[in-house]
Parts: C-alpha cells; structure tokens; sequence
C-alpha cells in the first residue's frame, strides 16, 4: 500500500477529497451520500475494508443503518465487528456507531490512522446532522427526516421505471394504553414499535410520521410484495408485550392498521402518495382495525373529486391575484438579516430575529436603528438554546424562545438576560418533557394573544396550551384530535396565532387546514383543505400563518380593493410558493404568488415563518435565500 505524506494539522487544507466532503456537509447535505462517500475515501486510502454505520436505539440495540459493499469473503463472514467507534453527539449521547469488519492488511502506519481519524470526523458531524432530523423517542426518522429521502427514493423509482410503495402504520387504541396506563406505558409502546419497524424494514426509509402513526417507504415494490411485507409486520406487532408489571404478570400487547399506496399506480409525488395511503389507513381503521388494506387501483380521490365538485359550484372563489398590489423588500440587503434567519417576532419599535446558525436571538431597535441586543448561543444551560424553532416578543421587551429538544419555553428581557423557562420541571427544576397540563412534548410554535398571553403549540402532543403573561398556566388545553374537531385524520400542528377577539387559530399540516377554536378553547371551524396547487382557498404545503391582530393589514388590503375586517394570512412552500388570505371566517380573499414575482424580484421564493407588524406590513422567512421580506401594500413600504 502506498504510504501516505500527511501533516494531521494540515490534512483538512491540503487533501481535496476531504475539503471536497466536508462542503457536502456544509452546504449540499446528503446523509446517505455522505456516508457512502466516506466510505469510498476510506476504502481508497486505508486497509480497513467493509464498514457499517448503526444506529442505537432507545431499547439500546444496534441496528445497521447504512452499509459499505461487501468485501470478498475469505472465509466465514464475520458477525461482530473487528473494530466499533462511538460517534458521539454534541449532547455526549451514543446514537451511532462505526464498524469495520475486514482489514485488507494487519499493518498500516500513522498516515492511514490519521486519514481513518479524519473520516471519522466527518462522520461525526454528519450523524449530528442526521439526528436533528430524527424523533427523540424512538430514535427514527421524523416527518423532516423521511420526506427528502422518500422524495429521492421517488426520484431513482421514476430513473429506473421501477415500483414504490409507502406504508402508513398506526397503533390502534393507544390513547386508550396512554388513559389507562399513563403515558411513560405509552412512550414505551411507541419505543417498541419503532424498533419492531426497524428490525423489519431496516435502512433509512423508516420514520414516525406524528404521534402514533409510522411511515416505510419500500422501493422496488410491488402490490404483491407490499401487501406481504405490511401483513408481517401487523402479525410480528400482535406478538410484542410491553411489560406493565411483570410480577402481575400485566402487559400491554399492541395492534395496527396499515394503509398502503403504490407509485406509479396511485400518483407520482410523495403527497398523493401518502394521501392515499392515509385513505387506505382509515378504511383499514373502518373495517376493524388490525388489518391491512391497499388503497384501490381504479378508485378515484374522493376528497379531490369533492373539491373539484366545490370549486366549479362557485364555492371557492376564483384566483385573485395581489401580487402586483404590494411592494416586496429585502432587509438582508438593508442589512436587518442574520446568516441563517429561522422566525421572527414584532414588537414595535423592535423586531427580533432567530439565527439558526448560532442559536442566538438578535433584536433590532428600529428607532436606533441597530441591532442592540443578542443572547441565547449552542448549549443547554437555561440562558442557552439547544435548538430554537420560533419566537414571540411581547409589548414590555421580553422574548419568548421555542426551545424544541429542551421541551420548553425560555424567557429573556428586553437586555437578553434569561429569566427561566416555562414548561414541566424535574426536583431539580430542570426542564423536562411531558403530557400532563402545563408541560410540553416538542412545543413547535409560539405566539402572544392581544392580552398578552402565551399560546404554544406542541406535534407530539397534538394540543395549544394558554400561560398567563406572567408565565403561568392558565388551564387552557386545547386538543386538536379531540372528537368535535374536524377532519378526523391524524393532526399535525405547526403555528398558532390568536386575533384580537381572542380567537386561536391552530395550522394543521396533516390536514392541511387551519382549526379555529374560540377564547374558551371551543372548537369552531374549520379553513382551508388539501388541494392541487392551482386551487385557491386551498393548501399544499403550507408552512405557517399570522394573524392581523391589530386591523392595520385589513386596512391596508381594502385599498386595493380587498373588504376584510380582520386577516388572516398563510405561507405555502414546495410544489407552491405563495400566500393566501381568509377572513376571520375563512372566507378566501386572495393570494401573493412568488412564482409569478421571480422576474421582478430576480429570484424565487420559499415561504417560511410570518409574522404580521401593527402597521399592516408582513414580515416573511425566505427560506431559499436565507433572507426576510417585508411586503407591504397600498403602493408603498412603511
């Protein structure tokens, strides 16, 4: 083997196929490419042959994630690893390992060792990356983690004209295991599940999509083999006891419902998809439960055919464009932008920004015109942020941080000196996840009512809780698959804001509609829908809303012709890349198209989080292009 020149401290400057990778993880992350790169490198560049990337998971078994090509055998093949590296996290957690299981040759020098050692770095951030997208729970992938990858498997399945199908598992009667046994009976449940999956379906296409509902994506298969595979899995999952008392000899044995779609028989996008999987899913939950059903080959999509029905009644009103009523601006180009801009909040005369490139808060005073605070930054000491989704800024200067893994609500004042957290606490007073009332189980959004309350909004638990201004909480519990809350399916929040009358309103991916609840948490209707992406009044990937709370925006749009006495605003992003507007009552009132804007702005868009000024200006994420833009209207910015 030919010995290698290498100075350690210079390696990461001088070898371009280590510069080379280490951009791919900076800025054109693929997991599995990632690691299947590193993989050749060291292949290339050291004796070490056959390797394996394992997850952990919470029932501490190792299971392979992604695995080099085979050696040629000498021999038995090998079961245990020769050598096994912990790839720690930044929270010190095991969650991966590597492992190597044939040396080419016993002996190799300092060189080798060295580029072996700087491979494992790369690795190391590479599984820091990947483990953001996955759920803390079972150690899978959540909805962000398996959406790309099944996009991609859709992608090589089209290259290859070969079949896919996606399988949607859900638990049946598990909030009868949470009532009964509580929700740790619940977790474990869940834990054992996903580890059930993971042992079944193995690879990276395995993920838990919301509560107690699991996605698998199967390449390359057909009716025949999708149908075999989602019988196994619901016999195997009768078989599983999660042991409640084990000298009582109790035990919880669960059961599922699987729903199945096929490409290229069902559609040709991850949405249509999964919307029909989750229509076999619900007919596999009416006929019984436990059973497996595939969605029809011949059947039609009822709720589009519905739609269509709705829209050619004259139910939904026809496109009204606003895009050439408003005035689009950058502030990364008046220089009011982070590097990596997440959420935002207003607060006259302050806006505040979230950089998810340093977990740190910046607020801008606009009558000083500078930014004059900064706080938060990497870690998990309170008046630290271990991975910030949103904020809120109340009239007195405090800041309200969404604090997903920490399971709470961090509080700062107007300087950025932390002022504790809001949600659940342990003896020691350090935050910690839950289900009763007054903790949280991934907060995802939060906002401020026009009393200054807090609501925030949780996936896993499915529910907006309420918290006075002084950050207790206030009783207010407000459950999204609660039985008078339609549609049925399973809810997937990800923003809540409140109009002036006290109203909440709730954004449900899953659903794609917008839950409107009264002050007292009283369920009263539902806006919007799933639909193509050329129906308005409908969503397709929508992403976030505002609310005008103060009447300046509703002011703003009747003198362009739009009669509204409140607004409310959502953000859609993907295969649509606009903004829509409703009245309080759900009535359509019109929409911003980005695609439309790409010439006059020079560039395209991709909705992120909103937010809705007292003046009537929209502040919205650009996702794309890592920027902010102001739109406002009436023929003028302000």
């Amino acid at each position: 083997m030919t010995e290698l020149s290498w100075d350690a401290r210079t390696r990461r400057e001088t070898d371009p196929e280590i510069r080379e990778l280490q951009e791919k993880i900076n800025y054109d992350f693929d997991f599995e490419a990632v690691v299947n790169a590193v993989f050749a490198l060291l292949e290339k560049k050291t004796p070490f042959r056959e390797y394996r990337l394992s997850v952990v998971g919470r029932d501490l078994k190792k299971r392979p994630l992604i695995p080099s090509a085979p050696a040629p055998k000498k021999g038995k093949a090998r079961s245990c690893p020769l050598l096994s590296f912990p790839l720690a996290l930044t929270n010190d957690e095991i969650r991966y390992t590597l492992d190597v299981y044939t040396f080419e040759s016993p002996q190799f020098g300092r060189a080798e060792a060295g580029f072996f050692d700087e491979c494992r770095k790369l690795l190391l951030q590479a599984v820091n990356k990947d483990y953001h997208e996955r759920d803390h729970l079972t150690g899978l992938y959540n909805r962000q983690g398996v959406s790309p990858r099944l996009e991609r498997a859709l992608e090589r399945a089209k290259e290859g004209n070969a079949p896919l199908a996606v399988l949607i598992f859900d638990l049946d009667h598990f909030k009868e295991v949470n009532d009964t046994y509580g929700h740790p009976v619940g977790d474990l449940v869940l834990q054992d599940f996903g580890g059930l999956l993971a042992d079944v379906f193995g690879g990276p296409l395995v993920g838990r999509w919301g509560g107690e509902e699991f996605i698998v994506v199967l390449p390359g298969a057909d009716l025949d083999r999708a149908r075999a595979a989602a019988e196994d899995a619901r016999g195997k999952t009768e078989k599983v006891k999660v042991w409640v008392d084990k000298s009582a000899g109790k035990f919880v044995s669960p059961k599922c419902s699987v729903g199945v779609a096929l490409f290229p028989d069902h559609g040709a996008d991850a949405e249509t998809l999964i919307h029909f999987a989750d229509l076999a899913l619900y007919e596999a939950k009416k006929a019984g439960r436990n059973r497996v059903e595939v969605y029809p080959l011949d059947a039609p999509d009822v709720r589009l055919t519905k739609l269509k029905e709705t829209v050619d009644a004259g139910v939904v009103k026809p496109l009204r464009d606003l895009e050439n009523e408003c005035v689009v601006q950058s502030l990364r180009e008046r220089g009011l932008v982070p590097e990596l801009p997440l959420a935002l909040a207003l607060s006259d005369p302050r806006f505040v920004v979230l950089d998810g490139s340093t977990n740190t808060v910046k607020v801008y005073d606009a009558s000083a015109r500078k930014f004059t605070v900064e706080f938060g930054g990497r870690g998990e000491a309170v008046h630290e942020l271990e991975g910030p989704v949103d904020v809120a800024a109340a009239k007195d200067g405090r800041v309200f941080v969404v604090d997903s893994p920490a399971h709470a609500v961090k509080v700062f004042d107007g300087a950025g000196k932390s002022l504790g957290f809001i949600g659940g606490r342990d003896a020691d007073g350090a935050p910690i996840f839950g289900y009763v009332k007054g903790t949280f189980n991934e907060p995802v959004a939060a906002s401020l009512d026009g009393e200054g309350r807090l609501l925030v909004v949780e996936r896993m638990n499915r529910r907006v809780q309420r918290f006075t201004p002084a950050g207790e909480f206030d009783g207010l519990e407000v459950p999204l698959d609660a039985a008078d809350v339609a549609p049925p399916y399973q809810p997937d929040p990800r923003d809540v804001a409140a109009d002036g009358d006290g109203n909440i309103y709730v954004l449900d991916a899953g659903n794609s509609v917008i839950q409107k609840f009264d002050g007292d948490g009283a369920f009263v209707k539902t806006i919007g829908g799933p639909g193509p992406a050329g129906d308005a009044g409908r969503f397709k990937g929508v992403t976030s809303l505002a609310v005008d709370r103060y009447g300046k925006l509703a002011g703003r749009l009747k003198a362009v012709g739009v009669a509204a006495p409140e607004v409310v605003v959502t953000a859609e992003a993907g295969d649509v890349n606009r903004l829509q507007f409703f009245d309080a009552d759900g009535t359509y009132l019109g929409l911003v198209d980005f695609a439309r804007l790409t010439d006059k702005l020079g560039r395209s868009v991709r909705p992120g989080r909103l937010a809705v000024s007292a003046m009537g200006a929209i502040f919205l994420v650009d996702q794309e292009n890592a920027d902010v833009l102001q739109l406002s209207f009436a023929g003028e910015g302000y």
